[in-house]
């Protein structure tokens, strides 16, 4: 009896901890980007990034850095471009976010669309 009690007291702490600790914020808007020219030229590929910047209390993201590169400087820059665009709910303090996000595909060398918005890559 006294291990299920220790097993129902580390269980409600974690879960305080898992509570208390801040969400990341989901954006309110996300811009329509048109995809790069320059980048789909004779490749098929994913263009995605991993990116970190901070979410303002006026909602908007600024220094944006790229923390792992799709090795293609027009995807990226694309990718910093429509998190610039983004907008989330007012927060009562700042916000560092870490994001995987997806952009567009470039299928034998042609855009498989020709705008995106930048959406995380969500893994199981």
């Amino acid at each position: 009896m006294k291990i299920l009690g220790t097993i129902v007291l580390i269980a409600v702490i974690g879960s305080g901890l898992a509570m208390a600790s801040p969400a990341t914020p989901e954006p309110t808007s996300v811009p329509e980007v048109a995809v790069p020219p320059d980048d789909c030229f004779g490749r098929t590929y994913t263009c995605q990034a991993k990116l970190s910047f901070t979410v303002g209390e006026d909602g908007r993201a600024s220094d944006i850095k790229v923390l792992e590169s799709s090795r293609s400087y027009p995807c990226d820059r694309a990718l910093i471009y429509s998190l610039r665009g983004r907008t989330y709910p007012e927060l009562v303090s700042t916000a560092y976010v870490e994001e995987h996000l997806i952009g567009y595909q470039c299928i034998d060398g042609r855009p498989a669309n020709n705008s995106f918005k930048a959406m995380p890559l969500h893994t199981p």
